[in-house]
């Protein structure tokens, strides 16, 4: 795709005209190759020189304001959320950076929990129409020149902060963490939040092979926050933050040297239902007494409690319809869809619930059907049809002999519908006739297509 882009295409884009709006400006960006809609890896893609290049040719813009990194499975983006709405309460200008979006690119690059003026985010795409040219041609022809659309968005994080003139800035991994574009800052302190098996063919088939690409973010003599995790993944850690010189805290120290339990978290007002939300707080917090020091900010309970409650997770168990009841989630592992599903069955209203699923084909699909299968009375396989495409058709068939076997070895196993569709549109549409509350979830790219449907179909009428 690289080759064909610069054969074909990329002048063609160089020379466009400068975009008049942001949204003009995030289609230019479009143009360019988007890793969240291949499957493949090819490590000309995943790499750090040329990002680490592009970065240099702006004057380092990821250099200027301190920042606080993050990694991991799961939580990773709700933490961040929460780490910048701390920060937000304590009167800082916090440049947050996460990924996916579920409806505008504009979410992953905002500020206190709001968008940037649009014209920062115009004015500084159009300062990377104006200087890429030079870059790409001014390059050692060894580093493949062509940046991809997530190192570009990284870079319009950095700018925009520099422009808006942020204090600090929460950054979120894309992928792994050792050759993600982020991976280029010097962090205040840098987190992981719970490692699953993930992305297997880009980090590896093993969880200690994961985490050592996700320990890739700690860096020499700077603080980093271990949160709970398995005993092969804490040990890479703790062996690789030694190795780096790299001082250690705890969730459940950094807790308790401050007085901070599960049970005065509980009476919180969390944004978002479950318990994991609650581990997510709690790593959130404990990162906060080791930043805000650092910032010569004091630990403050209610400001902590504040900030929380304050805090708004987009795609993460988020209701979007009462007539039906509709909950929506972006968990793309087995874990956190276990975790999901069981919050949402906490909180149907009706008797029977159905699922609109999909996923994208390099996840643990087989081990998420499964937890489906046992959960939900009606299943409607759907396609994601704006990201990777992910068949629905190899979906159902796996559900299908799943359930057979199920079947075979339990006679009295229970009875439950299974759906084929070819959109989400149609999944959405056939779950809403069921009389169920819904619950999408399997992919944030699923979640945003839904999403998306529901508020044109809402204009609409």
């Amino acid at each position: 795709h690289l080759a064909k882009m610069k054969d074909i295409s990329l002048s063609h884009i160089l020379n466009s005209p400068l975009c008049a709006n942001a949204n003009e400006g995030f289609l230019w960006l479009q143009q360019f190759y988007n890793s969240e809609q291949k499957s493949t890896y090819n490590q000309n893609i995943y790499r750090l020189d040329r990002m680490k290049s592009l970065l240099a040719h702006f004057k380092n813009p990821h250099l200027t304001i301190p920042a606080i990194h993050i990694a991991g499975s799961k939580g990773k983006g709700s933490t961040a959320a929460y780490c910048a709405s701390i920060l937000a309460v304590y009167n800082f200008k916090v440049g947050l950076y996460t990924s996916p979006h579920i409806c505008s690119y504009k979410e992953r690059i905002t500020c206190n929990n709001i968008f940037f003026p649009d014209e920062i985010y115009c004015s500084q795409i159009q300062k990377i129409q104006k200087e890429l040219p030079s870059f790409i041609k001014g390059q050692n022809s060894s580093i493949p020149l062509i940046p991809t659309l997530f190192e570009l968005l990284t870079l319009l994080a950095f700018l925009v902060f520099n422009q808006a003139n942020c204090d600090v800035a929460v950054i979120e991994v894309g992928l792994g963490g050792r050759l993600d574009a982020t991976n280029c800052i010097v962090p205040l302190l840098s987190i992981i939040t719970q490692i699953e098996k993930e992305h297997t063919a880009y980090l590896g088939n093993s969880l200690k092979k994961i985490a050592t690409q996700k320990a890739g973010i700690i860096k020499e003599s700077r603080p980093f926050l271990l949160t709970k995790q398995k005993y092969v993944v804490t040990k890479t850690f703790i062996k690789t933050a030694n190795r780096l010189s790299a001082p250690i805290y705890t969730t459940q120290e950094q807790l308790k040297k401050y007085n901070i339990d599960l049970t005065l978290i509980k009476k919180w007002n969390l944004p978002v239902p479950g318990e994991v939300q609650k581990e997510n707080v709690k790593n959130a917090i404990a990162a906060a007494t080791i930043f805000l020091p650092l910032l010569n900010c004091t630990i403050n309970t209610e400001k902590l409690k504040n900030a929380i409650e304050a805090t708004r997770l987009k795609g993460r168990m988020e209701k979007i319809s009462t007539n039906p009841n509709i909950w929506v989630d972006g968990a793309h592992t087995p874990l956190s869809f276990k975790n999901g599903t069981t919050t949402f069955k906490k909180l149907c209203e009706t008797k029977k619930s159905a699922l609109v699923f999909s996923a994208l084909q390099d996840k643990a699909i087989k081990k998420m059907i499964k937890i489906a299968l046992d959960n939900f009375d009606i299943i409607y396989f759907s396609s994601i049809d704006s990201f990777r495409k992910q068949e629905p058709k190899t979906l159902y068939q796996i559900a299908s002999r799943i359930r057979k076997q199920k079947a075979l070895f339990n006679r009295h196993y229970r009875e439950l519908k299974l759906y084929l569709c070819h959109s989400s549109y149609e999944a959405t549409t056939k779950a809403k006739e069921s009389g169920c509350d819904i619950f999408v979830s399997g992919s944030f790219y699923l979640v945003s297509e839904v999403v998306k449907g529901l508020r044109s179909k809402n204009k609409m009428d």
